[in-house]
């Protein structure tokens, strides 16, 4: 996978992120990057087949989508597409930007997008897609 100068993943897609309107729930991500960030670019996606959980496709986002790199303020995130159909999005290590491998990430309430057609290259659909950033631990 094509890296930058400082051997963080390339570029990706930015995405808006969602929130619950009146903000009467919180921050339910427990301190997540939805929580903290207004966006977020989608670099890589990770593809789990049928009776593969421990052995991901992991590849950059088509190269149509690889539009900019991550920042501070857009921090690094995957596609994980199930065997199931199911989509959504979990964040890269903070320090590489990479597919966080320590796992235990679930739905922390909050959902990205983009008007962008180049999402629809990415997703599949074109859909507001979960982002699983929150952590018990």
């Amino acid at each position: 996978m094509a890296t930058n100068e400082d051997g963080r993943v390339g570029r990706g897609l930015v995405l808006d992120v969602y929130r619950h309107a009146s903000g009467s729930y919180g921050d339910c991500t427990r301190g997540g990057i939805t929580g903290r960030h207004d966006t977020v670019t989608v670099v890589g996606v990770v593809t789990y087949r049928e009776g593969s959980r421990d052995k991901p496709d992991v590849g950059p986002v088509p190269r149509d989508a690889r539009h900019r790199l991550p920042t501070d303020d857009a921090p690094p995130v995957w596609l994980v597409i199930r065997p199931d159909g199911d989509r959504y999005l979990t964040p890269g290590d903070a320090a590489t930007g990479l597919p966080d491998a320590r796992g235990g990430w679930m739905d922390g309430g909050n959902f990205a997008a983009s008007p962008d057609s180049r999402w629809t290259d990415v997703v599949g659909h074109i859909v507001a897609v979960r982002v699983h950033d929150r952590r018990e631990w």
